[in-house]
């Protein structure tokens, strides 16, 4: 249980951290830089509504992998920011993984293989929780300048296209990343970044609607350096409005396995 919420909050953090690149002058970067902050403010408010797409090819040693990832979110905001509900498809290594999780702010469930585990929400868990709601807008990498940006109007909206040079990226992105990723599991991982394009879409107020991330990079951990070639689309489908949590279609939280650890934490 304690994997599979590691797993999805690391790769929501990847990818989220790859989108929140930006902040040069009145610019593409500017107005993405903008719109990421406003989101995070949306977001501490009332709530998450998104839907992530990954698809990510990676090699090692010669062999290559394909990882893809389908997430549909949402969490609650303000004082009930440890309500959340999501619905994670992963496919790896041949093998498809459905994961249901929901969190009521006491307890945190996740269903997998049709068995529904519950425990209590703990300091661990709920720092997990919060790398799905707290990446957007808190990192500026006003230093990085792109090698191309441009913003295209059109029927009341904007398309913000931004290609970031891999040579600039490496430190400030590996700064980013240990940051989001503290506490899952993951350290002293070197990333080198090749390209990274961006497309963006925002409404007429500057409020961002979906954003596409290509990445090539190369990741070194523990001695094995893997090449990756990564795609995120994310699409968010509400912004200044309260997220209500549902359990989710298919998950039996009334005969959930109790499978509670540590010490638990109770919502303020």
């Amino acid at each position: 249980m304690k994997t599979r919420l590691k797993v999805g909050a690391l790769l929501c953090a990847i990818a989220m951290g790859l989108s929140l690149t930006s902040c040069t002058k009145a610019s593409a970067a500017e107005l993405f830089d903008q719109a990421n902050q406003k989101s995070q403010e949306s977001f501490d408010t009332h709530g998450i509504d998104m839907t992530m797409n990954m698809d990510m090819k990676v090699s090692l040693s010669g062999q290559e992998q394909n990882v893809k990832m389908n997430m549909d979110l949402k969490a609650s905001g303000g004082e009930e920011k440890n309500k959340l509900s999501g619905v994670m498809k992963m496919e790896l290594l041949g093998q498809s993984v459905d994961t249901l999780m929901y969190a009521d702010g006491t307890n945190l469930y996740m269903t997998a293989a049709g068995v529904t585990q519950k425990q209590a929400l703990t300091s661990e868990n709920t720092q997990q929780l919060d790398q799905y709601s707290n990446m957007m807008g808190k990192m500026k990498l006003g230093d990085i300048k792109p090698k191309v940006q441009k913003v295209e109007k059109k029927d009341g909206k904007q398309t913000l296209t931004i290609e970031l040079d891999g040579n600039q990226l490496t430190d400030s992105m590996k700064e980013l990343m240990n940051q989001m990723t503290e506490g899952l599991g993951t350290s002293d991982v070197n990333y080198k970044f090749d390209t990274m394009n961006i497309t963006a879409e925002l409404d007429q107020k500057g409020n961002l609607l979906s954003e596409t991330v290509e990445v090539k990079a190369a990741v070194s951990a523990q001695e094995q350096t893997m090449e990756m070639e990564m795609k995120i689309d994310l699409i968010l489908h509400s912004i200044g409005k309260d997220i209500q949590v549902e359990v989710p279609e298919g998950m039996d939280i009334e005969n959930a396995i109790d499978a509670t650890g540590g010490s638990s934490v109770t919502q303020n």
